[in-house]
């Protein structure tokens, strides 16, 4: 059965052929990547841990699509994506040896890198955001809904599947987690927050693609999004909630007419409710393991001891870190809820900083687009939906691991907001139009963009 999973090329490299790079990617690659659950690996000596999403991108490395993302169509944040993929490999290789290295090597490309530029193409050659954002919250809708039965009678058939896959592990035995009286519903995701990241993404989507009617008849629209919001609920993960209402706000404020006062009282409110937010917070970082009660306690206690914990163990080896199967865990803290600390442990405080430039630098130079009055208004509204998705992502990565896919559809996110900056330099964001009407005017010199 493990060999299934090297079925997902013969059939992307099939419709590559019959029904092009654009059509394959967002038909049949993206619900791969949703669908089909990260943990079906094949795993053999020598080979990295391959999952199906991933052997499906690997016939499109061979396409001129995805050369001319890379060379002609060139965007700052390129290098930084490189940077990530090539620091964590150097840090593998010298941390625990060529071959850990060479693996990673190759998976981080077509975690990241792949999906990165093809998206970054689609958007910016073929204007596809419309049909991408659709697939991609319609799928997020249809696991919502599945996830109904899970949230109620506390049964996953994905995690079920699992007993039969042949490279079985012992987190394989991973229940559907109750909360709340309920069950925590994650889907085809590894863990329920994963599932809430994802849902944080589709929300922002979902909005755009009601607010300007890109969904009909409009009714589905409305459900498409009341699934969401629904299926963002049943994850019960507060992380990713909060992340979701950071993402939803940013939009909804984005879009408005008056998003400069919106902003401007958002931030007098953090300013004046940082005091009492503050007293609170120092109530709850005295909390101990005897003064702590309820679950909300227990959990602020567990983070505040896991960064403290770990912090030494970080700077002991702070540039490259320890590898990936190398970290060294502290006590009984050996679930690390935090990706950037993560990050750090693994491959150094360089990976930490390469992802944050990747947000921070992405996040400003959309939100100078957002704020430019010459955008058209439904152009501006997919940049304050990037923004909003990219946020929450970053404030709930402070709450969990960067799983697969969540990974990729944050590094999809930056192709995306790559192709939109790029857009906007080629004078194409101005009002709307066709593919075919900007294109009859005349490219500006190809160079690199700069916010």
């Amino acid at each position: 059965m493990g060999n299934l999973v090297l079925l997902p090329p013969l059939i992307t490299a099939f419709f590559l052929i019959v029904r092009g790079f654009t059509w394959t990617f967002v038909i049949i690659w993206i619900p791969l990547m949703i669908f089909i659950p990260t943990y079906f690996e094949y795993d053999a000596p020598g080979v990295p841990p391959m999952t199906f999403y991933l052997t499906g991108f690997i016939p499109f490395v061979f396409t001129p699509e995805l050369r001319r993302a890379a060379f002609r169509d060139f965007h700052w944040l390129d290098l930084f994506v490189y940077a990530f993929v090539l620091v964590i490999a150097l840090s593998e290789y010298l941390t625990t040896g060529f071959n850990s290295g060479r693996q990673l090597l190759i998976l981080n490309a077509l975690i990241f890198v792949g999906p990165y530029l093809a998206m970054k193409h689609i958007v910016l050659n073929q204007w596809e955001e419309v049909r991408t954002a659709r697939v991609f919250v319609f799928l997020m809708a249809v696991i919502a809904a599945y996830n109904i039965y899970t949230f109620r009678m506390g049964f996953n058939h994905f995690l079920w599947l699992r007993n039969f896959w042949p490279y079985f592990y012992e987190a394989s035995n991973i229940i559907v987690i109750p909360r709340w009286g309920f069950f925590r519903a994650q889907g085809p995701f590894v863990h329920p927050i994963s599932a809430g990241i994802a849902f944080g993404f589709a929300l922002p989507m979902t909005f755009w693609l009601v607010r300007y009617r890109r969904i009909k008849p409009v009714w589905l629209g409305y459900l498409v999004a009341g699934l969401c919001l629904l299926g963002l609920f049943m994850t019960m993960s507060r992380g990713p909630m909060l992340g979701a209402v950071v993402a939803g706000g940013l939009y909804l404020i984005g879009q408005s007419r008056l998003r400069k006062q919106w902003f401007s009282a958002v931030g007098l409110v953090i300013l004046f409710s940082a005091l009492p937010v503050g007293l609170k917070l120092v109530d709850y970082l005295s909390l101990t393991r005897a003064t702590a009660k309820t679950d909300t306690q227990e959990t602020v206690l567990y983070r505040k001891e896991l960064i403290i914990n770990y912090m030494d163990v970080v700077f002991e080896k702070p540039v490259l870190g320890y590898g990936f199967m190398n970290v060294p865990y502290v006590g009984d803290q050996r679930s690390i809820d935090n990706a950037y600390i993560l990050f750090a442990l693994n491959w150094g405080l360089l990976t930490v900083f390469i992802m944050g430039v990747l947000l921070g630098g992405s996040l400003l130079a959309l939100f100078r687009l957002g704020f430019n009055n010459r955008i058209d208004q439904v152009n501006r509204g997919i940049v304050w939906a990037l923004i909003g998705g990219i946020a929450g992502c970053a404030f709930s990565m402070t709450t969990v691991f960067l799983a697969r896919p969540i990974s990729t559809l944050l590094f999809m996110w930056f192709g995306w907001a790559a192709a939109l900056l790029m857009r906007r330099r080629r004078g194409w964001l101005e009002e709307e139009q066709t593919l075919a009407e900007a294109t009859v005017e005349k490219a500006p010199p190809r160079r690199m963009v700069i916010l």
